[in-house]
């Protein structure tokens, strides 16, 4: 089978070609965790990104440190929860809604 794929979308894997293929686009929210006595950072590269597509679909991924580097857990994430999560802004000072 030959390749339609332009040079500029291949990429080498381990030694093998793999084309980079386009999913969707659209937008997301990051936000990590602090102590609320302290207002220190719990732990450095604990984060959660909620992606948001252009279609309205959601996926909650959550970024836990390791030691070298850190597990990336993928999860769908139920629409109806934007509703109730909140978000603090140090620079507003107030919460915010998550989009």
């Amino acid at each position: 089978m030959s390749s339609n794929y332009p040079d500029e979308c291949i990429v080498l894997n381990k030694g093998k070609k793999e084309v980079r293929l386009f999913v969707e686009t659209g937008t997301y929210v990051k936000y990590t965790y602090t102590n609320p006595d302290t207002g220190n950072v719990i732990k450095e590269g604990k984060e959660t990104i909620i992606l948001k597509s252009n279609e309205g679909k959601f996926e909650k991924i959550f970024f836990i440190p390791t030691k070298d580097k850190s597990l990336a857990i993928r999860t769908k994430f139920d629409k109806e929860k934007i509703k109730e999560i909140k978000l603090w802004n140090k620079e507003k000072n107030c919460a915010v809604d998550l989009f």
